[in-house]
């Protein structure tokens, strides 16, 4: 791989995963919600929230993802126009069933207006990046997120990270953010895990998520 070519990617799973594929941070507020969906016979709706704030989060079982050191995930995503919306990707994370933030892995969150990439090291952010979205997200309409992450040497054979997020509404596909990261953390892990969370600061929540699909290299 390099900084213009992820290489072929293989998908782990078929897009719609059983509830058993997953590890949910206790309590979960995910829930099947058979009423709204883009495949039947449901989505995943992050709901039932006991506060504002609360989160719902779940890291695909390492027996399926393996050491996800390089990978891509895709996934659908829709919120309602009052609510205000969080969509958290985790990747490279080193801790499974924690509490938020990620003691230690990269995260992209997208918490309306902008959205931003974190390096997580021991609990703090050791470096985060900061951007605008390029081009609309839409209220209470389905639409698709991809985040794809891959190792690249440049000539003086300094190992960089290439994180690239995109957002796609209809026929319409927009490039957010294409990171360059030089000398990425946990590149020599035995376990870089991957994980989705959905998190509202206003109740009831109406966050929904389907067909997420996770890819790792060929």
């Amino acid at each position: 791989m390099d900084y213009n070519n992820t290489g072929a990617m293989d998908l782990i799973t078929p897009k719609h995963f059983s509830l058993s594929d997953w590890q949910f941070y206790a309590p979960t507020y995910f829930n099947i919600y058979a009423p709204d969906f883009v495949s039947a016979p449901s989505s995943l709706r992050a709901g039932g929230y006991p506060a504002a704030g609360l989160f719902s989060k779940a890291w695909l079982k390492e027996s399926l993802s393996g050491n996800l050191k390089q990978g891509k995930l895709r996934t659908w995503f829709k919120h309602a126009p009052w609510h205000d919306a969080h969509l958290w990707i985790y990747f490279r994370e080193q801790d499974m069933l924690h509490t938020e933030p990620t003691l230690n892995g990269y995260r992209f969150n997208y918490a309306l207006p902008g959205m931003m990439i974190a390096e997580m090291s021991s609990g703090g952010a050791h470096r985060s990046w900061a951007f605008p979205p390029a081009g609309p997200l839409p209220d209470n309409t389905w639409y698709e997120w991809e985040l794809t992450f891959w190792t690249w040497l440049n000539l003086d054979l300094i190992p960089y990270m290439t994180v690239q997020v995109k957002h796609i509404v209809g026929a319409n596909e927009y490039t957010d953010i294409l990171l360059n990261i030089p000398n990425p953390l946990f590149s020599d892990s035995a376990h870089n895990y991957i994980a989705i969370a959905a998190r509202c600061n206003t109740t009831p929540p109406s966050h929904l998520i389907d067909d997420t699909r996770i890819y790792r290299p060929a």
